[in-house]
């Protein structure tokens, strides 16, 4: 089964140049322009990773880190910005104790990019697979 990756960002160039990075390598790839469009898509198919830029309007980064990290399942989650600060904070910072597995700055390099969503994969897969090892068997048959 493909690994899909939902990306968000307000920056359509930046949005394309990312999904077309991440189709190049083989995932299957969703698009989003803000956090609320984003959770929209999210609720009908779950992705297993989300890349999202920070400032965008209708929902923000923050707020769509915040709401997958309460999802029965969350995704594994990069976050990207530009920089600046939110309430005095930096706001990579601030995405990673809200919740984002990793933080990267943009320009992002494709490379570090692919390889830090890789590992962020294969780690989401050993931790499904020991979940399903321990779940009842109830849930397992379903």
């Amino acid at each position: 089964m493909t690994q899909s990756i939902l990306i968000i960002d307000d920056d359509i160039v930046c949005q394309t140049l990312i999904a077309e990075i991440f189709r190049d390598a083989g995932y299957q790839v969703q698009q989003a322009d803000d956090g609320r469009a984003a959770m929209a898509l999210f609720n009908v198919e779950p992705a297993d990773l989300v890349v999202t830029d920070i400032f965008m309007p209708e929902q923000d980064g923050i707020e769509t880190i915040i709401a997958l990290r309460q999802e029965t399942f969350p995704p594994k989650m990069i976050a990207i910005s530009g920089g600046g600060t939110q309430c005095g904070m930096d706001v990579l910072r601030l995405a990673k104790l809200l919740g984002a597995d990793v933080a990267l700055s943009k320009p992002v390099n494709p490379e570090r990019l692919l390889d830090v969503a890789r590992t962020l994969l294969e780690q989401q897969a050993r931790e499904r697979a020991v979940a399903w090892r321990w779940a009842p068997t109830s849930i397992r048959a379903a």
